[in-house]
């Protein structure tokens, strides 16, 4: 598999976990899946311990496929760190007048 076709692929699940971790992270936080009038569990049939799971595995993939991505572009980020940084101003020569 080719840099280009493998980074496309890392950066599809990437981005599908994060979504699902986000969505999932919002109907935990407004409260969608639980108590009555659950409306998650109504239209996909998950319950509240459902979503937490999606949410914390989804979450761990993500940092997975994270971890992988700044591995696999270490030596960009390097070079670009490098280039940002500024440089150091030469000493000048002591003797001169």
């Amino acid at each position: 598999m080719d840099k280009l076709t493998r980074n496309y692929f890392l950066n599809a699940l990437m981005a599908a976990a994060f979504a699902a971790t986000a969505i999932t992270g919002l109907v935990q936080f407004f409260g969608l899946a639980s108590g009555k009038g659950n409306i998650i569990q109504s239209v996909f049939g998950l319950r509240y311990l459902d979503v937490i799971f999606i949410h914390n595995y989804a979450g761990l993939l993500l940092i997975l496929l994270i971890v992988v991505h700044i591995i696999l572009h270490l030596d960009w980020i390097l070079l670009m760190t490098k280039k940002m940084l500024p440089k150091k101003a030469e000493p000048e020569s002591q003797g001169k007048n």
